[in-house]
């Protein structure tokens, strides 16, 4: 295939030898799959001739390039037309960039083009990494290339740079001689892994300078997996569910800033309180951060540094209540250190007043394995997943979508699913992490969704849960009112599927292991009404059943909202809008119908 890549990236001191990397960043979408780019190092102070070569897989009649340097000085573009001659100049008077002009039309091939690049000796600390992009687009808006290259100093700054970067201190020299020989191993693998053009990337991250054995050990021992709970109930997707979209409750408010676990397998924890904080928010409360410090010195279902499950964390925090971060902050950023063993349960000894109140978790549910089941759920609230993270990509990850047998499904990890979408195409889940926001893409990952395997890309689907928490944000006590005459009944709404009392053709109901009732017609011969309440988006379905008359009736399905005013969607029984109402014993508990939609 033609290309038409030029390349910018260019870094610091005088007269050095500076070292490019480069990727083919069209991950499918373009036609040209680039092949080589020369040279891999430049001297500064030269004028040097780059050669980008690929493989074109139809003629092309014009082109525009785009080409955008990152750099810490600031951002460079440089746009134009193929077909002319340009020369872009390039921050700081430190050089230029001059493109050659093609011959129109290009033929479908193999060929290769040429830029010059001419460098100043001497360039400031601010170009000591430069991240560029180059994109072409045919006359027609066919997306013709798209690759990235990175420079940065030669082999003993980089080094240097990571070290300044993460603030590292070694105990010896001999300590500081193997680190660079490790950092150096795992920067070849990542120029190789990202010379494959996958759809995610590699990096340095800031444990560049760790063996895979020494990563896995240190990072990947804090989930232990827990067999599934019958008792808890599993959340299936409504037949009438259809996925949005994109998801994201980071963009709505229900997902505290990212956290860092560092030296601990506290992952469990981190996972939990992510899930706890996003169903408190949804409950009608304030975004709190909430205590991992709290899980790990309390709970003794779990391990501390040493493994847990967000299954186990929910039902201890049902039992026992859970403090905030800011009453019981994160002591365990070094597992060994006297400050994490010495810590002690807070909760117990009051010296931390508690967010979520004993009671506030009524439970937790299982997902069910199924793409639609995380979906609908991930909809609903942010969900505590687990993943297979063994594996050299997780180390170095630094964007993009993981898939094509990045990981297995032999669950490690705990993280937090808080959303999902498609990038060109790749249907991905959006993952919080607990490796600090140098990680990924500023602390998030993005994992294949709609994976053929059974629980999805990295075992993602196999071990979902989320926590049940009461809506309603706690209010101060009200002084006792003396007693009133009892009221004359309400008449009954105008609507069907209002609160009790009920119209001719319908009974109050409650449904089994949920709080509150509805206004429920029988379905039994006749299709369900259609006249809702105004406003109402949630759709009525011939969902519940007497067990022991087998008699059918109508609710309101929904998915996360869409329900009438003043009902909400029940999490517990996946998808039915209920209105708050003590229990009433003289009322049918109905189930939800096998048969028909399944919510």
């Amino acid at each position: 295939m033609k290309t038409f890549v030029g390349a910018a990236a260019v870094a610091a001191a005088s007269a050095a030898e500076l070292k490019l990397t480069w990727s083919d960043c069209g991950a499918g979408a373009t036609h040209t799959k680039i092949t080589g780019f020369t040279p891999a190092t430049i001297t500064t102070g030269q004028k040097t001739k780059m050669t980008g070569t690929g493989d074109l897989d139809e003629d092309v009649s014009g082109a525009n390039f785009d080409l955008e340097m990152k750099t810490a000085a600031g951002t460079v573009s440089c746009k134009g037309d193929a077909s002319t001659s340009k020369t872009c100049n390039l921050p700081l008077g430190t050089g230029s960039l001059t493109f050659d002009a093609l011959s129109f039309p290009l033929k479908k091939g193999s060929t290769a083009i040429s830029v010059e690049l001419s460098l100043a000796a001497a360039l400031p600390g601010a170009l000591a990494h430069t991240d560029t992009t180059v994109t072409a687009a045919g006359s027609n808006g066919d997306k013709l290339f798209c690759m990235e290259i990175k420079s940065a100093p030669a082999q003993s700054d980089e080094f240097e740079e990571f070290t300044k970067q993460f603030e590292r201190k070694y105990a010896s020299a001999e300590e500081q001689e193997y680190r660079k020989a490790v950092f150096y191993k795992n920067l070849e693998w990542i120029n190789a892994e990202n010379a494959k053009g996958k759809s995610h990337t590699v990096g340095v991250t800031q444990f560049a300078d760790l063996t895979f054995d020494e990563f896995k050990a240190e990072f990947l021992t804090g989930y232990m997996h827990m067999p599934k709970n019958a008792s808890l109930g599993t959340f299936h997707a409504p037949a009438n569910f259809v996925e949005e979209e994109s998801w994201d409750w980071t963009t709505k408010g229900a997902v505290t800033p990212i956290k860092d676990q560092a030296h601990c397998g506290s992952c469990w924890s981190f996972s939990a309180t992510g899930a706890l904080e996003g169903a408190w928010k949804l409950a009608g409360n304030d975004l709190v951060s909430m205590s991992e410090q709290n899980i790990l010195d309390c709970d003794k279902g779990g391990n501390k540094c040493k493994g847990g499950s967000m299954e186990q964390a929910f039902g201890w925090v049902k039992q026992n209540g859970l403090c905030g971060e800011e009453g019981d902050p994160y002591k365990c950023q070094d597992q060994s250190s006297s400050t994490c063993t010495a810590s002690t349960c807070a909760s117990s000894s009051g010296s931390c007043s508690k967010i979520l109140e004993v009671g506030a978790v009524t439970g937790s549910t299982e997902v069910g394995q199924t793409e639609g089941a995380l979906e609908a759920a991930v909809t609903q609230q942010p969900v505590s997943v687990a993943i297979e993270a063994d594996k050299m990509v997780f180390q170095h990850y630094t964007g993009g979508v993981l898939k094509d047998e990045a990981c297995g499904e032999s669950l490690d990890h705990g993280v937090l699913a808080v959303g999902y979408g498609t990038d060109n195409g790749d249907k991905y889940w959006k993952i919080k992490n607990s490796w600090g926001t140098a990680h990924g893409e500023a602390g998030y990952w993005r994992i294949e969704r709609g994976s053929s395997q059974q629980g999805g890309e990295c075992g993602v689907r196999k071990a979902a849960v989320f926590p049940n928490v009461k809506g309603g944000g706690p209010s101060p006590p009200s002084p006792p009112s003396p007693p009133s005459p009892p009221a004359p009944p309400s008449p009954p709404g105008s609507y069907h599927y209002e609160k009790p009392p009920c119209q001719s053709d319908e009974v109050a109901v409650q449904i089994q292991g949920a709080d509150g009732s509805v206004c429920a017609a029988h379905c039994d011969t006749t299709d369900c009404p259609t006249d809702v309440p105004p406003g109402t988006k949630a759709k009525p379905g011939c969902v519940l059943q007497d067990s022991s008359s087998g008699s059918k009736y109508c609710a309101l399905t929904c998915t996360f909202n869409g329900c009438p005013e003043g009902a909400t969607c029940s999490g517990l029984i996946k998808g039915i809008c209920l209105y708050p109402s003590s229990a009433d014993t003289s009322r049918p508990i109905l189930t939800l119908s096998t048969d028909e939609i399944t919510v």
